[in-house]
C-alpha cells in the first residue's frame, strides 16, 4: 500500500483534532474545528466525480430515491462519491465551515438518511 502497489481505502473513526489542547473534541461541539472531521478518508479504490456542485444535486436527488426504495447499499455508494466530490474540493484547507456539515453526513449515513446526507456535504462544498 505504501507504494501504490495494492489499492487501500479508509476513514477516519474518530475526529482528528488540530492539537492536544482541544481533546476531548466531538461533532456537535459548538467549537467544533477539527483537523480531520469524522469520517474523513482516503480511496484509490475509485475515481472522483466530475461535475462539482451539478453532480451532487443529482446525487441529491438519487439519494433521496435510494432512502424511499430502502435500497442502503445504493444509499451508501451515493453518499460515499459525494463525500469524495467535498474531500478533493477541500484538500487540505480545512475549516470548520466545512468539518461539522462533513461529520454530520456521516452520522445522518448510519442512520439510513442518504438525501439529508448528501445535503449537509453539498453544505460542506460550497464552504470550501
Amino acid at each position: 500500500m505504501l507504494y501504490g502497489r495494492r489499492p487501500f481505502t479508509g476513514q477516519l473513526p474518530v475526529t482528528w483534532p488540530k492539537s492536544q489542547a482541544q481533546l476531548p473534541i466531538n461533532v456537535g461541539d459548538s467549537a467544533y474545528d477539527p483537523q480531520f472531521p469524522y469520517g474523513w478518508g482516503l480511496t484509490t479504490l475509485t475515481k472522483v466525480p466530475q461535475g462539482g456542485a451539478a453532480t451532487l444535486r443529482a446525487l441529491g436527488i438519487a439519494a433521496a430515491l435510494a432512502e424511499k426504495a430502502g435500497s442502503a447499499q445504493a444509499g451508501r455508494a451515493i453518499v460515499g462519491n459525494a463525500r469524495l466530490i467535498v474531500q478533493e474540493r477541500t484538500g487540505a484547507k480545512m475549516t470548520a465551515a466545512v468539518a461539522k456539515p462533513f461529520a454530520d453526513a456521516d452520522h445522518l449515513l448510519t442512520t439510513g438518511r442518504y438525501a439529508a446526507a448528501v445535503q449537509k456535504l453539498t453544505a460542506a462544498y460550497r464552504e470550501a
